[in-house]
């Protein structure tokens, strides 16, 4: 493309120079053909050359933007086809997690729901000690499932005024 870009630009100025100054045909009774300089045949061969040139160039231009616009149909094609496929496979993941999710916290409502539930008390004299352990009613330590509530309350007037700072040095643990 670029040669016949330079094979233009030189046709065109060779006819330009060939055109510019000089007679361009010769006074006489002769038909025109034979009157005409050589200075006119070389511009009408150039103009010649250029016209043809161009029209060459157009019609290269031409195929290659139909094979362009071939290959771009092409690629839509497939990129649609590939959007299409990632939107499927998003799609099944999706309902994968959702449907594992939904079986998990089934299953884990499941065991939740079936813990026989019941009040589960006891009285604790903390007599100063550091730490102790809350005994259930059947087992040693209480038991507390998921959900569960743990309620406490303190009795001992001299001691408890009823303000948060009095529970700062409680603490569970787990």
């Amino acid at each position: 493309m670029v040669a016949i870009n330079i094979l233009l630009a030189i046709f065109g100025l060779t006819a330009t120079l060939a055109a510019f100054g000089g007679d361009t045909w010769i006074e006489g009774e002769a038909p025109l053909i034979k009157r005409i300089t050589e200075r006119v045949w070389v511009l009408l061969f150039c103009l010649l050359a250029a016209f043809v040139l161009g029209i060459t160039k157009e019609i290269d231009n031409y195929q290659e933007q139909k094979e362009s616009k071939s290959e771009n149909k092409k690629l839509l094609t497939q990129l649609t086809t590939l959007r299409d496929s990632i939107a499927a496979t998003v799609n099944d993941a999706t309902s994968q997690i959702i449907g594992s999710n939904c079986e998990g916290l089934e299953a884990a409502f499941r065991l939740a729901a079936n813990i026989p539930r019941e009040c589960d008390d006891c009285v604790l004299n903390l007599d100063g000690r550091e730490s102790t352990s809350i005994p259930g009613r059947k087992t040693d330590l209480m038991e507390l499932y998921w959900g569960d509530e743990f309620e406490f309350t303190f009795i001992d007037g001299s001691k408890y005024t009823g303000q948060p700072e009095d529970l700062a040095s409680i603490k569970f643990k787990s």
